[in-house]
């Protein structure tokens, strides 16, 4: 059942305001985007917020739970604070087995929630840098993601 206009604009002004609020509190919020099967898209999840830090946004994509990709963005993201996270370096995370490397994702990254929550008053989007956290595929290869 699709949405009236005036309930997908009442649904994206309680996200907004939930977003707001949860930046103020935390620092960031974690955004997960879930697969199309008829498109055979990748499950992903990343931050919003770490640009009001001065930081390149957290992304990460893989065949796995989304609780487990929210959990380790949020890690990442308190690493990211104290300014641990470089690109190209490999970073460990307390309770994931496995190195992620992190890479920069540029201006293709598919983070649109971020680019909407910091576009200008004309609805002009900011540019807003990502880095990505490589998540190990099935074979341990580190797959960056694409749409």
């Amino acid at each position: 059942m699709a949405l009236t206009d005036a309930e997908h604009a009442s649904r994206q002004a309680k996200f907004r305001s939930m977003l707001r609020q949860e930046i103020i509190d935390k620092g960031w919020m974690v955004v997960c985007v879930f697969p199309v099967r008829e498109q055979g898209t990748t499950l992903f999840a990343y931050t919003i917020g770490l640009t009001e830090a001065g930081l390149p946004e957290l992304l990460i994509s893989g065949d796995v739970e989304p609780d487990l990709l929210h959990d380790v963005l949020n890690k990442a993201a308190k690493q990211h604070l104290r300014d641990e996270l470089l690109d190209g370096a490999s970073v460990h995370l307390e309770g994931i087995p496995t190195p992620l490397k992190v890479v920069c994702c540029g201006a293709s990254a598919p983070i649109q929630q971020a680019r909407d929550h910091y576009a200008d008053p004309d609805n002009r989007h900011r540019r807003v840098k990502a880095l990505q956290l490589l998540w190990p595929d099935h074979e341990h290869e580190q797959v960056l993601y694409t749409s």
